[in-house]
C-alpha cells in the first residue's frame, strides 16, 4: 500500500496546479509567495520538525472559512485522516491557507507525507477548473 501512496504523492507534487508546480519546501515557517505548498517548520520544545504545512494560491482564493467537512489532512504512512487533529487559518487575501497541529498534538514525523484535499466548495467562484476538489501532497522531512 505504501508504494501506491508514495507513487500517487509523487504524480500529485509534480502535476502543475493553480498555474504552479507543487511540492516546494523551506525551512522555517514560509513566507515565499509562488504558489504550491511548503512546510511549516517550527521549533517546539527544541525540536524543528515539520508541524504543518502552507498552501499558497495564485489564480484562486479561498473562502473566508473552510469547514472540516470541506478539507481532509491525511498522513502517508498509514493513511490515517489527521483533520480532527489540526488547526487551519487563511490570510486575509484568501491566498494562503496554514495548517498545523493543534497544541500537544504530534507533528508529522520522519519519512512521512502529508495529502491535503479540498473540496471545490472552499474556493470563490468563478475557478477555471472542472476538478470537484483540489489536492496538495508534500514529504515531512525537514529540508
Amino acid at each position: 500500500m505504501l508504494p501506491k501512496i508514495i507513487c500517487i504523492a509523487l504524480l500529485i507534487a509534480i502535476f502543475v496546479m493553480d498555474g504552479a508546480v507543487l511540492g516546494s519546501s523551506g525551512h522555517r515557517a514560509v513566507r515565499d509567495t509562488s504558489a504550491g505548498i511548503s512546510q511549516l517548520i517550527e521549533d517546539r520544545n527544541g525540536r524543528a520538525t515539520c508541524w504543518g504545512v502552507v498552501i499558497q494560491l495564485r489564480d484562486m482564493t479561498f473562502q473566508r472559512s473552510i469547514n472540516a467537512n470541506q478539507i481532509k489532512v491525511v498522513e502517508g504512512k498509514h493513511g490515517h485522516n489527521l483533520t480532527h487533529l489540526m488547526t487551519w487559518n487563511i490570510d486575509r487575501k484568501g491566498k494562503r491557507l496554514t495548517i498545523k497541529f493543534k497544541a500537544h498534538a504530534g507533528d508529522f514525523g520522519a519519512g512521512n507525507l502529508v495529502q491535503v484535499d479540498i473540496e471545490r466548495s472552499a474556493f470563490v467562484e468563478p475557478i477555471q477548473s472542472g476538478n470537484l476538489k483540489f489536492d496538495w501532497a508534500i514529504g515531512t522531512d525537514v529540508m
